[in-house]
């Protein structure tokens, strides 16, 4: 905690999954046809025969796995496809032959997000805070996250919970990132949180102005920045928060309550 204001005493009173598709394949007549007769579908996909012939048709796998029995006009057969291979199949009525061909599901990248601070945050310099991410794989799992200020690598993580700590940045504007690697090795990167450093104003507590009830204590203040009021009875210890406040402009107002008639100190530092 940085102290960066004087000490005034007086007597007062105070986060994708890929979802599984449905094909179709058309049994036409005229000739005799599958549409498409040759398809390729992803592991967990399912494949609807449709007979769009006046004639009966059918479709029987040549490895064993499905027989549709006889379709008549509009009548459908499905399957779903649960491992890789190829899978040949014919119509017993017409003759014909298709193959369904089925691979891996495509790996998908891992999904990622800074989640603190926020974007447009805003620290008095030299700032030091922490930077917190959130990263998940929905087909594999996430090997580690690289934290970037701007191109630079601040850290890197490989277990959860995923915060590193950005210590004495000087005044600027910083971007930051976070990058999750998949264990396929596929990678992705969180959209960019942007944060504000500024060298703050003199922070400067004006003599508190005593009505019958309470006391307004105003200080200097750097907007967008956070601040602390404290009160003690005694200087050297005891330090009570009183109030957190985001600056909106160049001077703060708290007022507190009184509560008793006693000699009470306050003090203000940046958060």
């Amino acid at each position: 905690m940085r102290t960066l204001g004087v000490v005034l005493g007086f007597m007062i009173t105070a986060g994708i999954s890929l979802a599984a598709a449905t094909f179709t394949v058309e049994m036409q007549g005229d000739p005799s046809r599958f549409v498409p007769a040759d398809l390729t579908v992803n592991v967990g996909d399912t494949v609807t025969w449709v007979n769009r012939d006046l004639n009966p048709h059918s479709t029987i796998s040549d490895v064993g796995g499905w027989d549709s029995d006889l379709l008549f006009e509009d009548d459908t057969f499905s399957w779903t496809f649960n491992q890789v291979g190829e899978f040949p199949y014919y119509d017993l009525y017409a003759g014909v032959n298709g193959i369904i061909r089925v691979q891996g599901a495509a790996n998908m990248p891992p999904a990622v997000g800074i989640m603190s601070p926020t974007n447009g945050a805003t620290f008095a310099a030299p700032a030091t805070f922490t930077i917190t991410a959130t990263a998940s794989d929905t087909d594999g799992s996430v090997t580690n996250v690289e934290f970037f200020v701007g191109a630079t690598v601040l850290s890197n993580r490989t277990t959860q919970p995923y915060t590193v700590m950005a210590s004495s940045l000087p005044s600027g504007h910083y971007a930051l990132t976070a990058r999750a690697v998949d264990n396929l090795g596929l990678a992705s990167t969180s959209g960019p949180v942007t944060v504000n450093i500024v060298i703050p104003a003199e922070l400067r507590l004006n003599p508190p102005v005593l009505t019958a009830q309470e006391v307004r204590i105003t200080f200097t203040t750097t907007p967008d920045v956070t601040y602390v009021l404290e009160a003690s009875i005694n200087p050297d210890g005891g330090w009570v928060p009183i109030s957190t406040n985001l600056a909106s402009g160049p001077l703060t107002t708290v007022t507190n309550s009184m509560s008793n008639a006693v000699q009470r100190f306050f003090r203000a530092w940046l958060k």
